[in-house]
């Protein structure tokens, strides 16, 4: 199976799982909207962006929307990965489960855990996938 095939979907209620291959994948074919080139210019405007997602969204579906212009192919994964805990948290999500390409380091989970104040763990046994749980407010 190629792994640019995979998709990302709620596995269940209270774990949304992120395929950050598919991510990286379809990184490179998309073409910034005018919205994005100027919300890297000015961050600001991603405040009224967010005011338009639709409340009728589930939470997952507002994650993985919202995550597909906070990523960038420009800045660390250990960076990508606090994103998306950053989002989980202004969603009040609660837990997630992200696919990766590869197996990240231990050293890189700790990074990430420092920066965001959440517990990782790998979620299989190949560790091609992380296990977020996040402690909201």
């Amino acid at each position: 199976m190629d792994i640019c095939s995979a998709s990302s979907k709620e596995v269940q209620s209270a774990v949304v799982e992120f395929d950050y291959t598919h991510f990286l994948c379809d990184a490179p074919k998309r073409k910034w909207t005018f919205y994005q080139a100027i919300k890297s210019i000015m961050p600001v405007f991603n405040v009224a962006w967010q005011a338009k997602v639709s409340s009728d969204q589930s939470n997952s579906d507002q994650f993985h929307e919202l995550a597909a212009f906070h990523l960038s192919t420009r800045v660390s994964d250990e960076e990508n990965i606090a994103r998306l805990v950053r989002l989980a948290k202004s969603l009040s999500i609660r837990s997630i489960k992200v696919l990766l390409p590869y197996e990240m380091e231990p050293g890189q989970l700790k990074t990430i855990a420092a920066d965001t104040h959440v517990e990782l763990a790998y979620a299989d046994e190949r560790r091609e996938s992380i296990f977020i749980q996040i402690d909201t407010p």
